[in-house]
């Protein structure tokens, strides 16, 4: 066990600055509003990798001065003058909202033929919950929303690309209602040191290499699991309950072996 060990220090956090030409190569793709204020998800120019950035964050030669209900504003940075202030306005929407009890977070959305997993990671930030995505959650989401709450825009969100249940404290979802595996129950194991995960469409393997430093256990992972990818959002959660999670979304457990971490299918 290493302690203090969280592992988004030693794995690449999808939240960060990267590598890339200039913020006019970014689309801005959703503002979530709550007590702690505004968050601006922007996808960079290769239309992969989501970042999420807050007021007086900077991005390359500017930084971001304001953040209104559809736009973001970008101040340039005065000791390049080559570079001009930017904004990045939100794409229009023709969306009929559903009724909702009113939550704390608002979020405004424009989301186009997305990726699933960016459009339900970008959610589950937005309302400070744990999140789990099955690798078969493929089908691209087209959905426009300005200031509603995130579970009305979540519910919109799953009745195109998906079922969900709440599994190991976690917001699970998959493909279809027949890939839920069979639940049985939870053992009880020690608590195990708090970490910290956030993985869009990771590498299963890459993911599980991380519990082995994360646990100080040798893990084998089987083909099958190792070939497969993952959405994973967890915030100061004990790292057995984390793979405890990941492992049950695709219907595995484990047990300890002496210094040895065994997985296995879970028995209906």
């Amino acid at each position: 066990m290493h302690p203090g060990v969280n592992a988004a220090a030693i794995a690449t956090a999808l939240l960060g600055l990267a590598a890339a030409t200039t913020v006019e190569a970014l689309e801005l793709k959703a503002i979530t509003r709550g007590r702690d204020g505004a968050v601006a998800y922007l996808l960079d120019a290769d239309g992969r990798h989501l970042w999420a950035f807050t007021e007086g964050r900077r991005l390359y030669a500017h930084t971001l001065a304001r953040i209104d209900d559809d736009s973001v504003h970008l101040k340039a940075d005065p000791h390049r003058p080559e570079v001009g202030d930017v904004q990045l306005q939100l794409g229009p929407t023709t969306a009929v909202l559903p009724d909702a009890a009113p939550t704390d977070t608002t979020v405004s959305l424009d989301l186009r033929h997305d990726d699933p997993h960016h459009a339900l990671y970008l959610l589950g930030a937005a309302a400070g919950e744990d999140l789990l995505v099955h690798d078969d959650v493929r089908t691209p989401v087209t959905l426009g929303v300005r200031r509603t709450s995130v579970e009305a825009a979540r519910s919109r969100l799953i009745d195109g690309s998906g079922v969900c249940r709440r599994q190991r404290g976690a917001f699970a979802v998959y493909a279809r209602c027949e890939d839920l595996p069979p639940e049985g129950p939870q053992v009880a194991v020690p608590r195990g040191e708090e970490i910290t995960l956030e993985f869009v469409r990771g590498d299963l393997g890459d993911v599980m290499r991380l519990f082995v430093d994360i646990s100080g256990f040798h893990i084998t992972c089987p083909p099958e699991l190792a070939r497969r990818r993952i959405t994973v959002r967890a915030h100061d959660r004990p790292w057995n309950e984390v793979l405890d999670g990941v492992l049950a979304l695709y219907g595995y457990v484990w047990r300890v072996a002496d210094t040895r971490l065994l997985l296995a299918p879970r028995r209906p």
